[in-house]
């Protein structure tokens, strides 16, 4: 999880003292969630580090999102991340370009980290490196990474022109979809839903005042905008509601239609009926395109509440330290995982609550959804 930025001093201090090798590498390891595999290839994870305030520190620094607004971090040379957030749902190529106006010196240092160990070795192993004519920039491409989204991903790439050099730094920032801002739908690539279903979303998102974009993005992870999906838990439609969600949904819309006893049925029952045209939009809200989005966003709704009650903000002041950006999060793991499981791990597992072993898929939920929201609220990559 990224904390944001940190004290300009710690980030000289702690990569002055890794560059120079004073800083035991099990050190930098205690909390890489990675095991013995990166988006680049495989690295050796030692158990135990010798110094856990010293790994915390590099947590931290692991961590920053976006080190540029440091304005008291000059140099003649950065660093330009394409794409510069990690996307969880689709391959894509990495370029980093290193301008160095000074020119690029044949002792530059080039080091890249993954939750806080050194990965060099095995980026340099997948990536492509190309010097311009002029000797100012640098630049390294990767194919097609892939990053797995039950995994802790904290990318940090620096650069010092030699060893005496204050190190630049940047980092790969975790795609952002916040519940309570409006991002509009820019796109809806790689999919592509009927022309009707944008102008559904946009409604549905206004009438119950959440975030475009996170709505569509919910959308695509729940059922890939297949109108007539159904999972094995017989979660039906779009938005995929399933028989818990539903009373939640239809307490002040109970005059949508639905077909009798359709949720005492088994799901291969389920499906053949939608298949013969049985179940159809006419008789059943879920599968009607709109009222299934407008269903979607109504339960969203309802977890947004929950997460406000008296208890859950104690909670969350409690177990996350007041930090209020985290309930898009608490919210999208409930839809997946339900408010109750969510409310018991966060109590159990503090800051730390979407690394429970309980929540292994609402973590990857939680990062797919939030992929497709930043994809689909940006004109490019």
């Amino acid at each position: 999880m990224c904390i944001g930025l940190v004290n300009i001093n710690v980030i000289r201090s702690l990569l002055k003292t890794f560059m120079q090798g004073w800083l035991p590498l099990a050190c930098l390891l205690a909390c890489s969630c990675a095991g013995p595999t990166s988006p680049f290839g495989h690295f050796n994870v030692l158990e135990k580090p010798h110094d856990l305030k010293a790994a915390e520190n590099f947590r931290k620094l692991a961590s920053i999102q976006t080190t540029l607004q440091i304005d008291s971090m000059k140099s003649h040379a950065e660093i330009e991340l394409t794409p510069d957030w990690i996307d969880f749902n689709q391959h894509k190529d990495i370029k980093i370009v290193i301008n160095d106006n000074s020119g690029v010196s044949s002792s530059y240092i080039f080091k890249v980290y993954l939750n806080g160990a050194e990965v060099t070795d095995q980026f340099l192993s997948v990536a492509k490196k190309q010097i311009n004519h002029e000797n100012k920039t640098i630049t390294y491409t990767t194919p097609k990474l892939s990053f797995l989204p039950e995994r802790d991903n904290h990318i940090v790439f620096s650069y010092q022109k030699d060893s005496f050099s204050e190190p630049i730094v940047e980092a790969m920032s975790m795609p952002k979809c916040n519940y309570y801002d409006y991002q509009p739908i820019v796109k809806l690539s790689p999919f592509n839903p009927k022309k009707q279903f944008l102008g559904h979303i946009k409604d549905a998102a206004y009438h119950e005042q959440i975030n475009p974009s996170l709505l569509a993005a919910l959308i695509a992870q729940e059922s890939g905008f297949n109108s007539m999906a159904v999972s094995h838990a017989k979660a039906i439609g779009l938005t995929q509601v399933t028989e818990n969600a539903e009373p939640h949904i239809l307490e002040d819309s109970a005059h949508w239609p639905q077909y009798p006893k359709l949720n005492q049925f088994n799901v291969p029952t389920i499906k053949t009926l939608i298949y013969l045209g049985k179940v159809n939009a006419q008789n059943e809200w879920r599968l009607n395109p709109y009222l299934s989005m407008r269903g979607g966003a109504k339960y969203l709704k309802y977890l947004e509440d929950y997460w406000s009650s008296a208890d859950a903000k104690f909670r969350i002041q409690t177990h996350l330290n007041s930090n209020w950006d985290k309930t898009s999060d608490l919210i999208l793991a409930s839809y997946n995982s339900g408010p109750f499981r969510v409310k018991q791990e966060l109590t159990k597992y503090g800051p730390d609550w979407l690394n429970s072993p309980k929540l292994k898929e609402a973590k990857k939920y939680v990062s797919r959804v939030r992929s497709f929201c930043h994809e689909f609220r940006t004109a490019g990559n």
